[in-house]
């Protein structure tokens, strides 16, 4: 299921699609998002007429158009051309409105209606010559029905008589319906025989700013607060799949490692060079293109090819980044360049002529070269050498860590670390070799602990299968003989039988549960409660526990310690366990009537414990075997012991970071621990 994310063809492209998709969608919302928190009535606003930024636009329209007739010598209805119209267009607020300015003083006409400029209504004639008089009582009658006429040119208008100051308009709006109060009364007055006559422009466009308020609050009455709310999941996609990008590209499908094609195994720089020499091309062309265009459809039309472009480009640097990803992933981003193959060249010309040398003369013809290199450098330019500089003592850092990585390679194998490895391919020339040699030493050492290793796992996984095979059964076992004890028998010869039953039961419940825990502390599962233990406390608390039982045996205990405090870090419970093993042990091998030392030292930051004692049978064993499980000093096997005491002791103490050891020397048995 890993591999087929990873290697899904689908998923990639969809990334690469959804990716640009998600990022504009996320500035968008922004952008969106800063829109509406600086324009609040809009929530409230049942239409975009009712709102503050509809007036401000709408005034800036009218504003824009009475302060460019105030700086024009001739009037647009008698000098217009295409490229004053086009100009005109450009201007923010120019599209929003259609407007039709008389000037009643000098019956010129001010229009940017290109039906009346073409002379596309017949009740407005259309000549260069033409004015409105008191005596052309066609253009007067023409110019009233006219005044009706725009009025059906849109949804919403306003007329607006600077003379009177009267104003006639169906805009719901309380800014506009006060027209000579706001930011316009300056320019309205000085313009006192202007008759403003202004409809809404509802034609579909980029540049009509009416339009586009009107798509935008169109949007945020159905969208409300949607944008917003999604942008945190929109970026968090994103970054999800760019992560993932990152992960998958380089994999496909029946492919191990890491796939190139063709065009990702050329040099770095030759397909860096063409796919930025064709994003420069393209973005040229965007350029030349980018909001040209003299009509609806020629401005449609290059808006298309500049979004072609655009993808152009996003998919040329995506395809620059992939091949990126994939050869750093390889390993090939700098062994594929074409620098790295001069170098390699070179390096190749200089290591024939040194590989005839020794050693000491590599050395002296490397010193002599980086002379004669650094004096044709610094004749060059100081900035040169000072790179050439850096480079040698790289190349010395490099050659002294290999010293240095051998040097730990061969103390591990002293401290008998035989896992570790060195990686040849990081060595050059003599060091190489001299790694060859560490890794097989190693690999000898290595074969030979691993294979003690798998013998003494067999052997633990025999034990602890074993144990938990035998317990249910015992547990059974044990609960009929106390069923069998509860029943009132009279037969003495069955009590007896009980009895044995009921003690060698138990005694194979003991047997179980201490293998059970040998091999808990021999694979190291337990979980340990670290803490501040007075040594001293615990010897003197566990010899009180035992001493009926040293008395039994006529043992006479003698407890030696260099202070009446010696701390140690350690899992009380535990420690405990280790002191209860030896006692126990004590109390069933040591010579009775003899003595038993105890001495407890402090040194630096060492605690050490150890305890002696004469054993009752010749020790015919070493330490060694005698630490091995299920080994007995009684080898007649009278005792009850199980032959793990000694095990469990040692594996419990290494656990805590300490250190046990037996010494055996005659028919002396000492333990020594040290923490």
């Amino acid at each position: 299921m890993k591999n087929n994310i990873k290697q899904s063809l689908i998923l990639k492209t969809l990334c690469f699609i959804l990716i640009p998709i998600l990022i504009i969608a996320i500035i968008s919302s922004i952008v969106y998002t800063v829109w509406l928190a600086e324009n609040e009535d809009i929530k409230t606003a049942e239409t975009i007429d009712q709102t503050n930024l509809f007036a401000d636009s709408y005034m800036s329209s009218i504003y824009s158009a009475v302060s460019k007739i105030n700086k024009s010598v001739n009037n647009y209805f008698t000098q217009y051309d295409d490229s004053m119209y086009l100009a005109d267009s450009y201007y923010r607020y120019s599209d929003m409105v259609k407007y039709l300015i008389v000037d009643t003083k000098t019956n010129a006409i001010y229009t940017n209606i290109e039906e009346v400029l073409r002379g596309g209504y017949s009740s407005l004639e259309t000549n260069s010559e033409y004015n409105l008089n008191e005596n052309n009582d066609s253009a007067i009658n023409s110019l009233e029905a006219f005044e009706n006429e725009i009025k059906n040119m849109g949804d919403l208008y306003l007329t607006y008589d600077c003379t009177n100051k009267t104003i006639d308009t169906n805009i719901n709006n309380i800014t506009l319906q006060n027209l000579d109060q706001s930011y316009l009364k300056n320019i309205l007055e000085k313009n006192p025989s202007f008759k403003i006559y202004t409809v809404i422009n509802n034609s579909p466009s980029l540049s009509n700013e009416f339009f586009i308020q009107q798509l935008l609050f169109n949007t945020s009455k159905s969208l409300g607060d949607i944008p917003i709310i999604l942008v945190p999941f929109m970026i968090i996609l994103s970054i999800v799949m760019g992560i993932y990008l990152l992960y998958a590209l380089g994999h496909k499908k029946n492919v191990e490692g890491i796939y190139l094609n063709r065009f990702d195994k050329w040099p770095i720089e030759i397909s860096g060079t063409l796919i930025f020499t064709l994003i420069v091309i393209t973005i040229v062309l965007v350029n030349e293109t980018f909001g040209v265009g003299y009509n609806e459809t020629a401005s449609l039309i290059l808006t298309v090819i500049t979004i072609s472009l655009l993808g152009i480009i996003y998919a040329l640097a995506m395809c620059l980044f992939a091949t990126i990803i994939k050869k750093i992933k390889s390993h090939t981003f700098w062994n594929s360049s074409l620098v790295y193959r001069f170098c390699k060249w070179i390096k190749n010309i200089v290591k024939t002529i040194l590989n005839d040398l020794n050693i000491n003369a590599k050395i002296i013809a490397i010193f002599f070269g980086v002379i004669l290199i650094s004096l044709l450098l610094a004749s060059m330019n100081i900035l040169f050498l000072l790179i050439f500089w850096i480079v040698v003592l790289y190349m010395l850092i490099k050659k002294t860590n290999e010293f240095i990585k051998i040097r730990d390679a061969l103390k591990d194998l002293y401290n008998g670390q035989t896992d570790k490895r060195l990686n040849i391919d990081e060595f050059k020339g003599e060091l190489k070799e001299v790694s060859k040699y560490i890794n097989d030493i190693q690999n000898g050492f290595s074969n030979a602990i691993n294979e003690s290793i798998k013998s003494e796992r067999m052997k633990t996984e025999l034990i602890t299968n074993v144990s938990h095979d035998i317990k249910t059964p015992l547990t059974s076992i044990i609960n009929y003989v106390d069923l069998l004890k509860a029943e009132q028998i009279e037969n003495q010869k069955a009590k007896e039988y009980i009895e044995v039953l009921d003690s060698k039961s138990q005694r194979l419940k003991k047997l179980i549960e201490d293998l059970v825990e040998a091999s808990k502390a021999s694979s190291g599962n337990l979980k340990l409660n670290m803490e501040r233990i007075n040594l001293v406390e615990l010897i003197k608390q566990t010899t009180g526990e035992f001493e009926d039982k040293f008395s039994e045996k006529n043992l006479n205990v003698e407890i030696n310690s260099s202070d009446e405090n010696i701390y140690i870090e350690a899992d009380n419970r535990y420690m405990y366990r280790v002191i209860e093993n030896l006692f126990s042990n004590i109390s069933k091998y040591a010579l009775e009537g003899s003595r038993v030392y105890i001495d407890l030292t402090k040194k630096e930051n060492e605690a050490k414990i150890e305890i002696k004692n004469i054993s009752k049978d010749k020790l015919n064993i070493t330490a060694d075997e005698l630490m091995q499980r299920f080994v007995r000093g009684d080898k007649s096997r009278t005792t009850e012991g199980s032959g793990l005491g000694l095990s469990i002791s040692k594996s419990l103490t290494e656990l805590q970071n300490g250190k046990f050891n037996i010494v055996i020397d005659g028919d002396l048995f000492k333990v020594e621990i040290v923490f």
